[in-house]
């Protein structure tokens, strides 16, 4: 799945970097043809065609991009050890770039698979045409460059999934942020059309909270949801997820929940967030909106219809859990 994302969010240099090896390979191609050197050219006319066949093709079936880029680089570390076979170190001299290109194309995991196969095979066939004092040479940075790219393509996975996770959470409380529910609350949508899965979300905010953070300081406020967000994450199960999307404002979204057992734990919740402190403060409530999500609703709609729930809590008085309304009620009151 990671190669697969990976190669979505950068197919569009791969091409780039597809078609500058391209412009080069059809230039030695030329340079071979005119200095009558066939069977060279015979060679980088072959890695021509495969470079031109993986952009066309990556371009046309992107759905199954990472499988093709994987079976064009296999042919190509292919080409490039046939090349070394033919002209010695005329070839060597592509298995360089080879390895590092391998491993931004494909990433960890599939380039060190082939390169567990394409290193030693190109140190074999430096074995026996080169002579005692260049193999140690060949066999040493051949190596440095292989560990150097296993380095910096784990540092750019490292720091490529620390960027996805900072992109889609919450960086206060942790939990994930709005435009995370928005996905996963459109994927409950789907589900529900397919497979007739039940949901339910339950919004809720905390009470007064502006008043917290006047008299007390944002410090204390910040404190209070972080404590609060904690404890509530801690009564949810693990297929349910808690999002962040405004000040004070959070989503739990229950999947294969129906609305009673989702009224259920959003009282659970209630009583449980008024029973103790958070952040060192004390009388801190929440109201809560609970909704499950019917056949053939909108994302936006279910998520309205939550929020009306939450506000009805409010003019209630606050502290309080309450079911919405279905969407023909609403349509009626309309």
């Amino acid at each position: 799945m990671q190669f697969k994302d990976n190669l979505s969010d950068n197919w569009c240099t791969v091409i780039w970097m597809c078609a500058l090896a391209l412009s080069s390979s059809v230039t030695f191609t030329v340079i071979d043809v005119l200095e009558g050197d066939l069977r060279t050219a015979a060679l980088t006319g072959a890695l021509t065609l495969v470079l031109a066949s993986l952009i066309l093709l990556i371009r046309n079936f992107r759905s199954i991009a990472a499988q093709l880029l994987f079976a064009m680089t296999v042919v190509g570390s292919a080409l490039i050890l046939l090349a070394m076979y033919r002209l010695h170190l005329a070839g060597l001299f592509w298995a360089y770039p080879f390895v590092c290109i391998s491993y931004y194309m494909l990433g960890s995991g599939r380039a060190s698979l082939l390169m567990a196969g394409f290193c030693p095979a190109v140190v074999y066939e430096a074995w026996h045409w080169t002579t005692h004092e260049q193999f140690p040479r060949v066999l040493g940075s051949l190596t440095l460059t292989w560990i150097f790219a296993i380095i910096f393509s784990a540092n750019n996975e490292r720091q490529r999934a620390a960027m996805e996770r900072l992109a889609a959470s919450d960086p206060l409380t942790g939990v994930a942020n709005r435009r995370e529910m928005e996905k996963a609350i459109e994927h409950a949508v789907s589900m529900r059309a397919r497979h007739k899965t039940s949901a339910c979300l339950i919004l809720f905010d905390v009470d007064h909270f502006k008043k917290i953070n006047d008299e007390h300081g944002h410090e204390v406020g910040d404190n209070v949801l972080v404590s609060m967000v904690a404890a509530v994450a801690a009564r949810l199960r693990k297929t349910d997820q808690l999002f962040r999307i405004g000040g004070e404002e959070f989503v739990a979204l229950l999947p294969y929940t129906r609305l009673a057992s989702a009224y259920a734990l959003a009282e659970t919740l209630r009583n449980m967030v008024a029973a103790n402190t958070f952040g060192g403060h004390n009388g801190i409530t929440i109201s809560l909106g609970v909704a499950e999500l019917e056949t053939g609703e909108p994302a936006p709609d279910w998520l309205r219809r939550a929020d009306e729930a939450l506000y009805r809590g409010k003019e209630l008085g606050r502290n309080q859990t309450v079911r919405a309304n279905s969407p023909c009620v609403r349509l009626k009151a309309s």
